[in-house]
């Protein structure tokens, strides 16, 4: 697996001294960094982890499939913070990822893993095409379940030798709460992903990994607005530097978090006291004006 540097020394590390930092960032370095790895890095929430982690002074490994974006994010992100970013063209939806991305981190110090990257065609089930179903089972279980193994038990061995924490953060999403129609495929992944993290999490805690899964709403990503036609009602939509930033502050401290006080409302308010029997009609008008797409290589971005 060929990795791109961007900076002339891979084995340096940040130039941003952690002794700079706010309590809070100075005790989250030494807890999971110094390295950190970003699948679907590229734009959008990944491209957030990135710049907060960069800001928090992580060296970064980035990947996705797209090299082009990839390389002018690491360049921006290594001129703008001072700090070691790489690249690695990575496509989630072939199998077995983590021996690709472990041939990379080997006998380096790496700390934490975001898998953000993820499939999501939109249409009904039965008129979608069946290989793009797969294709999101793919990028958004089969992978993120590979490299949860994988990671975790780098982390565990971490923890063992130098009792420093290692942790992974999952994408989950409100959809993956309840049956959502038009995005069925996709809601189904994510409720994958919020359970894998909360039994895994629970698991693994006591052995110096902590994963959690972020249950993200409506972020206003180039994915998402692609996807709106302004003919479902609005849905509250959060930025993805905010929705970064809190849910790198609560890793931990949950297994699973919904970041956004809107967000927080509307599961509060759809999920928690709505009758059952009511939900999918509201979910029905809420996903029904998303433009279709029977393309499964969009996702979080």
């Amino acid at each position: 697996m060929k990795m791109h540097s961007i900076n002339d020394d891979q084995s340096a590390s940040s130039n941003i001294s952690p002794a700079t930092f706010s309590a809070a960032h100075q005790k989250f370095h030494a807890e999971y960094g110094p390295l950190a790895v970003i699948l679907g890095a590229s734009e959008g929430i990944g491209l957030a982890f990135a710049e907060e982690l960069a800001r928090r002074g992580f060296s970064l490994i980035l990947a996705a499939r797209r090299i082009a974006p990839l390389r002018d994010a690491a360049e921006q992100l290594a001129a703008q913070y001072g700090v070691l970013t790489e690249i690695l063209p990575l496509d989630l939806a072939e199998p077995d990822p983590w021996p690709k991305i472990e041939s990379v981190i080997s006998k380096r110090d790496f700390g934490l893993l975001i898998y953000n990257a993820a499939a999501s065609p939109i249409g009904e089930f039965l008129d979608l095409k069946l290989e793009a179903a797969r294709r999101t089972v793919a990028v958004n279980v089969a992978s993120p379940l590979d490299v949860l193994h994988g990671a975790g038990n780098s982390f565990r061995e971490r923890y063992r030798r130098s009792g420093k924490r290692g942790g992974v953060i999952l994408m989950s999403s409100l959809s993956g709460i309840r049956g959502t129609p038009y995005v069925s495929t996709y809601a189904a992944t994510k409720a994958w992903n919020l359970v894998m993290a909360e039994g895994a999490g629970i698991e693994a805690r006591s052995q110096g990994v902590d994963i959690m899964a972020c249950i993200a709403g409506a972020t206003d990503t180039p994915g998402y607005r692609d996807s709106v036609t302004g003919k479902g009602p609005g849905a509250p939509v959060q930025s993805p530097k905010a929705l970064a930033s809190e849910t790198l502050n609560k890793l931990g401290r949950r297994y699973s978090m919904i970041p956004g006080w809107g967000n927080r409302l509307t599961a509060a308010l759809i999920y928690g006291w709505t009758p059952r029997r009511w939900i999918f009609g509201i979910l029905r008008k809420a996903t029904g004006g998303l433009r279709h797409r029977d393309d499964a290589q969009l996702g979080h971005k």
